[in-house]
């Protein structure tokens, strides 16, 4: 309703149908300035924030490996052992753990960091905890992890001594990490980072010679689309938006939904 509020549709916007890349047809909005809010999406073959890679051996395709959204779907059958591979370190994983233990599942999280600060801010932290006792699921943070088939191995980050050592050159000052530890599964959630889902904006960008001819001034990419985010900074930008670009802002339909 505050999008509603702040937006006033422009006379001149109208639908048009054009041609896809996939000869197909779809309705396009055109508009002195366009807005693209399209999200993002999990990655499918658990390239994270850490190593910037795609997860060793591990992908969506693969039989044991889901990602959030294919478990919401509901498609994918899920073992009775889960281990959640957690780099988001906020909510996703954490709702998918609780989610799945209470569903009956054995479920072990593995987190790359510590918490964010942000759920001790807004006093979720200690409840989280709790729940997460009650489920009787554990979560390991500051580790890193590979897998083979069915199980994964985690090393703690910090199980390499605290002594530094010369040992020569190329060699680590360190001892060796002997914190080694497999897990056994059979699903395995990757909740390892999210990409954008931009290409509606970038075909528009590639198009900027028809912008003219239909009253095209400017296209804009906000939100999870522009980069992924946390939700209330994604959510807040249609309104944020409207503000800065002004009257003449079109935001998709499903934005203002």
């Amino acid at each position: 309703m505050q999008i509603n509020k702040l937006i006033r549709r422009t006379s001149k916007a109208k639908w048009r149908w054009s041609e896809a890349d996939d000869g197909g047809q779809r309705a396009g909005l055109w508009a002195e300035k366009i807005v693209i809010a399209t999200g993002s999406s999990w990655n499918t073959d658990g390239t994270n924030c850490v190593s910037h890679s795609r997860y060793r051996r591990r992908c969506a395709k693969a039989r044991r490996s889901v990602t959030p959204e294919q478990v919401f779907e509901g498609k994918k059958p899920i073992g009775k052992r889960v281990t959640v591979l957690n780099y988001d370190t906020y909510f996703m994983a954490t709702s998918l753990a609780e989610r799945l233990a209470m569903a009956g599942h054995e479920v072990r999280s593995c987190r790359a960091f510590i918490w964010r600060r942000i759920p001790h801010f807004t006093l979720e932290y200690s409840n989280i905890m709790r729940r997460n006792h009650e489920l009787k699921f554990k979560d390991t943070s500051n580790t890193t992890a590979r897998s083979s088939s069915r199980r994964m191995q985690i090393i703690s980050k910090w199980g390499d001594g605290y002594k530094a050592n010369y040992r020569g050159k190329g060699v680590s000052p360190r001892t060796e990490n002997t914190s080694q530890e497999w897990i056994e599964f059979d699903s395995l959630v990757l909740v390892t980072g999210r990409h954008s889902d931009d290409k509606l904006y970038r075909e528009l960008k590639t198009r900027k010679s028809e912008w003219a001819k239909n009253d095209v001034k400017a296209v804009y990419i906000i939100g999870d689309a522009e980069a992924p985010r946390l939700m209330a900074d994604a959510t807040s930008r249609p309104s944020a938006c409207a503000g800065d670009r002004g009257s003449r802002c079109a935001i998709p339909a499903a934005v203002q939904a």
